[in-house]
């Protein structure tokens, strides 16, 4: 984990242990031995599975690709987070990532834990051929970890509704009379998508700038704009 992300870990766990109003019940020695086992937990994944994915190529040769999953912690539900295609992915980042998604869906009190994939490959650099069979191999690879109950990844940079069809296609093939439809997000409206998920992110980043910015001005003196502004 990076220390940026430990630093507002641990930060905001210390600005809680400070607030007597945060659970009283909790007092002095066994107050501090509490908020320090959370700082312990919260800066750890439960769980890293790594693996290299055997793909055929096109051009007839074989080739392996580093392929990751991060199951940060399932407190408040199955693990969720998405699976990037970047030649950038690591171990690192993707625990990183993870955590920073245990976060998010805590403080907006979704019931979900957090977790990350990624593989670490250039997507560009791939024929819709070889990526289909990349994403059909990143599920059976980790088929046993993933799963509506389990894990449930999403779209990341690099993967879209495409990608997502195809991995739940995979997970259905290995996993006949179960439950699929629930086990991958951000698949495609005709494949049990959520209308709306495509613009999602992109709208979030401007419903919050559009607020910070707001807020930034509505604090600064003489300022006289509507909420409108």
């Amino acid at each position: 984990m990076t220390s940026k992300t430990s630093a507002v870990i641990e930060r905001s766990l210390q600005n809680l242990l400070e607030d007597a109003a945060y659970l009283p019940v909790l007092q002095d020695e066994i107050r501090a031995k509490a908020f320090k086992s959370l700082a312990s937990i919260l800066s750890t994944p439960n769980r890293m599975h790594k693996s290299f994915l055997r793909v055929p190529l096109d051009n007839g040769e074989v080739t392996r690709i580093p392929a990751f999953r991060t199951q940060h912690n399932d407190t408040l539900g199955p693990y969720k987070g998405g699976i990037r295609f970047h030649e950038s992915v690591n171990e690192d980042e993707v625990i990183n990532l993870a955590a920073l998604m245990t976060l998010k869906n805590a403080l907006h009190e979704v019931p979900f834990g957090g977790g990350k994939g990624g593989v670490a490959i250039n997507p560009r650099n791939y024929s819709a051929r070889e990526l289909y069979l990349i994403c059909k191999k990143y599920v059976q690879y980790f088929s046993d970890i993933l799963g509506p109950d389990k894990d449930i990844p999403a779209p990341d940079v690099g993967t879209g509704e495409r990608e997502m069809d195809w991995m739940m296609a995979e997970y259905k093939s290995i996993n006949p009379g179960k439950p699929y439809r629930g086990s991958f997000t951000g698949k495609s409206v005709i494949n049990g998508g959520s209308l709306g998920r495509r613009e999602a992110t992109g709208k979030g980043v401007y419903f919050t700038f559009r607020y910070l910015l707001h807020d930034f001005l509505q604090g600064q003196h003489g300022f006289a704009g509507s909420s409108n502004s």
